[in-house]
């Protein structure tokens, strides 16, 4: 049941920078590359708040962060940023090609999200956190006082309910452009009370799982415990069955490369063998084995809700081989190719296949906790959409 609310954001003023020019991914999947790109796009792109202007150095001090603050409150001084005057929640909807260039469309409602704690089960989890990723997380919003990145939280919204409440709510359109990503964002507000009422009850009345941003989420619990007082966070809350919302596989890259006896390539056949036997249920999703010698297996997996899922299998039957092999995760399969024909060491592929939306629900909803690196949802949420600052309650 979560506790949400309409918060007063800061947005770009279009007239001041194309709001498509100034937003960003979340940081977590910006690599340095990608970090220089975004800085060339705009002067004044949102990747300067959460990852700064040195792509080199993504994380630092506590001043480091105080500055990107501080750079915040300048840009909203010189009306490159501007503050809603009232609370209001936001429309939001993401259209993109999917990997097969089929055309999606994703729809949601930013919210200022209540940050409870975990044990609580008003957003519900599916991955662990890292206390060191809070940690340098924490450091910026406490440095900063600003709630720039956007959580993904799921509901079940399969009746349309809410929604048919969405899109009866009166809006006001704000911005609509195509971003770094070549996707359309477009944004609206919702500023009527009656119809705030009735989305904040809807919400409330529902399960929650959070899909993306379990460590933004957790960051708040804890600054949060630090206050005193229930802090929010700023989410994306929509359907998870509708169309738009992708659960991508992540690919797992297996390396012998600190082996306790000298393994032969060839040794990487055998080890198919064994994971084909372990893992093929003969029926369910198919997914490939391979080695850079040229060496597959096609085996299928079944959901099957007494067992773990199939990431926890092929964890568990890791974790009773003799030799465990280093793991690399990717979620572009051309690339995991790629890394397996650069491996120096014995090597095997495992391109999996993706959690169903069923499974996903089925068991987060009932506390299961995936391995991580199991989903990877789409699209990402855009950083800079709208912003607000942490203390604004």
């Amino acid at each position: 049941m979560p506790d949400t609310a309409p918060f007063r954001g800061v947005r770009f003023a279009s007239g001041r920078v194309p709001p498509e020019s100034g937003v960003c991914p979340p940081y977590d999947v910006i690599d340095e590359a990608l970090h220089r790109r975004l800085l060339a796009l705009h002067p004044h792109n949102a990747v300067r708040w959460i990852l700064g202007a040195r792509p080199e150095e993504p994380h630092g001090s506590a001043d480091e962060y105080r500055r990107r603050g501080e750079e915040f409150r300048a840009w909203l001084r010189d009306g490159v940023l501007r503050l809603e005057e009232a609370p209001a929640y936001y429309g939001y909807e993401c259209r993109y090609r999917d990997d097969g260039g089929a055309p999606r469309a994703y729809r949601a409602l930013l919210v200022a999200l209540a940050a409870t704690p975990w044990s609580e089960g008003q957003v519900l989890p599916h991955e662990r956190v890292h206390d060191h990723i809070v940690q340098d997380r924490f450091a910026l919003v406490r440095a900063s006082g600003i709630d720039t990145g956007v959580v993904k939280v799921v509901i079940d919204d399969r009746v349309g309910d809410f929604a048919r409440a969405c899109d009866e709510a009166p809006r006001e359109f704000l911005w609509e452009g195509e971003a770094w990503d070549g996707a359309r964002h477009r944004l609206s507000s919702i500023y009527d009370s009656a119809h705030l009422a009735r989305l904040r009850d809807l919400l409330a009345a529902r399960t929650a799982v959070m899909a993306d941003g379990h460590h933004r989420y957790s960051t708040m619990i804890k600054f949060g415990e630090e206050r005193g007082r229930p802090m929010r966070v700023l989410a994306a809350v929509g359907d998870l069955f509708q169309d738009g919302v992708r659960i991508e596989p992540t690919h797992r890259l297996l390396a012998w490369r600190a082996a306790s006896r000298p393994l032969t390539h060839a040794w990487t056949g055998d080890f198919i063998a064994r994971l084909r036997a372990a893992l093929d249920d003969g029926a369910g999703d198919e997914w490939r084995v391979l080695d850079a010698q040229g060496r597959a297996a096609a085996i299928c997996s079944r959901d099957d809700a007494a067992r773990p899922t199939l990431a926890r299998r092929l964890e568990q039957f890791l974790d009773a081989e003799p030799e465990r092999p280093a793991l690399s995760a990717f979620h572009d399969a051309a690339a995991a190719e790629r890394a397996l024909r650069a491996e120096a060491a014995p090597a095997v592929l495992c391109l999996m296949p993706p959690v169903g939306k069923e499974e996903f629900w089925r068991r987060a909803t009932r506390g299961e906790i995936f391995p991580p690196k199991t989903t990877f949802f789409k699209p990402k949420i855009a950083t800079g959409i709208v912003a607000r600052f942490v203390d604004e309650e």
